[in-house]
Order: structure tokens, then C-alpha cells, then sequence
């Protein structure tokens, strides 16, 4: 398995393999993996197409799409077409095998609104705390004008009273922090809803410019494709050109040696004339001796 690094931002980590860049990083709001040179994580092998996958990032996370690919691609060991990706699961591209990394993030939109509904709720049951207290206090600090209180009575009364004046002061004080994280947490959503507008503004660019770079890809291929017919209809004809020359040759070569032969037996029947002739006068000549 590849040596583990440590890495901070969502990867995608290549196992099985000890080179030095086997953590792909995750850094685009859409990722796009296949074997054209201009892809963000190229793969070179004969499974993976020119356009695999796109790994799109969102508030909801990261999913991965396949492109029609001819190998497809795998969670966890399952085919999809779409699915989500989260930290700890395999992902596998025609023959190459990944490991998802996602660092868990401080301040997800969960957690915000969970602490926003639960400051609410301690800001109301504070509220109502604060209100009986105080009730209690005036009923408690009222004396009737006939009635002489006991100096025991009043002194007691007085400490339940102040014990009454600090908890009252000390839920004002709650009060106040709690309307302050109120405040803080409306920042934080009205913050977060910015942040996703822009998020969907950048995935609607995000798609705009991959389906752009698809059919740049798809153009460059059907000219690819047009050329290669060029290719090999010039291919057909030189072939055909060159089976003509060769048989042109051939009977030409055929015509030449023919004409060869011809010459040579004309010579041949002449030298056997003159032998003929030579041949006589020799005998004439042995004749007229005797």
C-alpha cells in the first residue's frame, strides 16, 4: 500500500503505489479525471477514457459522475453512475485504486443551525427565568403597611432578596451573552447563505465550463476521426497506385526479356548458318583433293 501522507485538504490518495505524487488533490469546485492531457488528475491507461469522471464539490459535499466511461467507476467496491464521496471510502477508476480523504470541517451548516436553535431556546427559557425571579422578588419585597416586620423576618428577607438581585443580574448577564450569540450566529447564517450562493454560482460556471471542455474534446475528436478517414482513403490509393507500377514493371520486364530471347536466337541461327556454310566449303574443298 502507498505510504500515508498527511494532507490538510480533500485528496484523493493512490494506493498500491510508492511514487512520490500519489495524493491528487481536490482543490477545484470540479475535478475532472481522464487520460486527455488537459484533465486535473490524468490517468494514463488503456481502460480509462479521455473524459472518465467529474468529482463536483458542493455544501452538501463531494459527488463523483461517471461520462460514459468504458470502465466505469466504483464506491466501496458498487458501480455507480453518480454517488457521494466521503472520507475512508475506496474509489476505484478502471484499474487505479483510491483511498477518499476529507477532513472534517469546524463550522458545517449542521452544527450552525443545531447551536442557532439551541442559543434560542436557552435565550427563552432564560427569559422566562428572569421574568418569574423578578416576580418573585417584588412579591417577596412587599410588606404590608399595617404589618411591622420582625428585624429576624426583615434580615432574612433582605439576604433572599439580594441572594434574588444577583441570580436575576447574573441571568441578565446570560441574557445579554446569549442575544450577543444570537446576533453572532444570524451573521454566521447570513454568511453561510453568501457562501452558497457563491458555491452554486461556482458549480453552475463549474458545469458550464466542463460541458465546454466536453465538446471541445468532442470536436477534436470527430476531427481527429475525419483526418484518420483522409488518412486512409490517400493510404488506399497509394496502395493501388503502387499495385499498378509493380504490374506495369512486370510487363515491362516480361516484354524486355522476351525481346532478349529473340535476339539471342536470331544470333544463335546465324552463327549456325555460317557454320553450315563453313561446313560446306570445307567439305568442297576436301573433295576437289581428292
Amino acid at each position: 500500500m502507498a505510504n500515508r501522507k498527511e494532507t490538510s485538504q480533500p485528496a484523493l490518495m493512490l494506493m498500491f503505489s510508492n511514487a512520490p505524487n500519489n495524493v491528487k488533490p481536490l482543490n477545484h469546485d470540479a475535478t475532472i479525471i481522464g487520460r486527455a492531457r488537459n484533465s486535473d488528475i490524468v490517468l494514463d491507461a488503456a481502460d480509462i477514457s479521455t473524459l472518465h469522471c467529474v468529482i463536483t464539490h458542493s455544501s452538501s459535499g463531494y459527488t463523483v459522475r461517471d461520462c460514459g466511461s468504458r470502465a466505469g467507476v466504483r464506491i466501496n467496491g458498487d458501480n455507480v453512475t453518480e454517488g457521494s464521496l466521503r472520507d475512508g471510502d475506496i474509489f476505484q477508476v478502471g484499474p487505479f485504486s483510491f483511498k477518499v480523504v476529507i477532513p472534517p470541517r469546524e463550522h458545517s451548516s449542521g452544527v450552525r443551525e443545531a447551536r442557532a436553535r439551541h442559543i434560542e431556546l436557552a435565550r427563552r427559557n432564560l427569559v422566562r427565568l428572569a421574568l418569574s425571579l423578578r416576580r418573585r422578588l417584588r412579591e417577596k419585597a412587599f410588606v404590608p403597611s399595617d404589618v411591622s416586620p420582625q428585624p429576624e423576618y426583615q434580615r432574612d428577607l433582605g439576604k433572599k432578596a439580594s441572594g434574588l438581585r444577583m441570580r436575576v443580574q447574573d441571568y441578565e448577564r446570560r441574557l445579554a451573552e446569549l442575544e450577543l450569540a444570537e446576533r453572532e450566529v444570524s451573521e454566521d447564517r447570513d454568511l453561510l447563505n453568501k457562501e452558497f450562493e457563491k458555491l452554486n454560482a461556482q458549480t453552475q460556471r463549474s458545469e458550464q465550463e466542463i460541458s465546454r471542455r466536453r465538446e471541445e474534446m468532442e470536436t477534436q475528436l470527430r476531427t481527429r476521426h475525419v483526418e484518420l478517414k483522409q488518412l486512409e482513403a490517400r493510404l488506399r490509393e497509394e496502395e493501388a497506385r503502387l499495385t499498378a507500377e509493380r504490374e506495369r514493371l512486370t510487363v515491362e520486364s516480361k516484354t524486355e526479356d522476351r525481346a532478349y530471347l529473340t535476339r539471342e536466337i536470331e544470333d544463335l541461327r546465324a552463327r549456325a548458318q555460317r557454320t553450315d556454310q563453313e561446313l560446306a566449303r570445307r567439305r568442297v574443298e576436301f573433295e576437289s583433293q581428292m
